[in-house]
């Protein structure tokens, strides 16, 4: 998942609203981290909320994460008021932000690693070590070792037996 980091400066207002919402919407044709910085900021008017509602639920649709840092108390309660802080929550600086961010990342790969309910396999299928062809009995995506002869093997999603490990 690629990230960018967007620094909002001086007013953000219908022209700027609106480059910002087409630069995101170009970006985030697949998804991506982002992060505002608003610590350079100064002024929101009525229509660059209504851009920031567009880009949450741009960044939403995508399944994007973002998050934002260095808001001052106005901005943060218009952020509050146009219920921006639930998708886009707001850090007190950038570093805070990288790591939920990176947490979003860890949260998205386990949830893409757990198995896949049982009933994907069939009754009849087996599953066999590429190096000695003893039954293997585990079923955890990724890198594995056979217990038979301590072979290496990757088990790929689809229950595909690859002979050798894979750099994760």
């Amino acid at each position: 998942m690629e990230s960018r980091i967007i620094n909002l400066v001086g007013l953000l207002s219908a022209e700027s609203g609106s480059q910002l919402y087409l630069e995101l919407k170009s970006l985030l044709s697949s998804p991506h981290l982002v992060l505002f910085d608003a610590s350079r900021l100064e002024m929101i008017d009525e229509i660059g909320w209504q851009f920031l509602k567009k880009c949450q639920t741009k960044i939403l649709d995508s399944e994007s994460f973002a998050a934002i840092n260095g808001l001052n108390q106005e901005f943060i309660s218009g952020w509050m008021r146009n219920n921006l802080l639930a998708s886009i929550p707001n850090f007190a600086d950038r570093d805070s932000a990288k790591k939920y961010l990176a947490s979003k990342i860890e949260s998205r790969l386990e949830a893409q690693a757990k198995i896949p309910p049982r009933p994907y396999l069939s009754v009849n299928t087996a599953l066999y070590c590429p190096h000695c062809d003893s039954i293997l009995r585990t079923y955890q995506m990724g890198n594995n070792t056979c217990p038979s002869c301590k072979g290496k093997y990757f088990l790929h999603k689809d229950y595909k037996i690859s002979s050798f490990e894979k750099v994760l």
